[in-house]
């Protein structure tokens, strides 16, 4: 899933198996959506 991400030069990957707020080789930052919910149900 990471490769696939890297590859096609995504910037986001929403995942919630991951670390909130990790980037990988600095350009790729995860978002675990459960982590952001008060922001979004405003």
């Amino acid at each position: 899933m990471l490769a696939s991400t890297l590859k096609y030069g995504c910037a986001y990957i929403f995942t919630e198996d991951m670390s909130d707020g990790q980037i990988i080789e600095g350009t790729l930052q995860i978002v675990n959506i459960f982590a952001h919910l008060d922001r979004l149900t405003r």
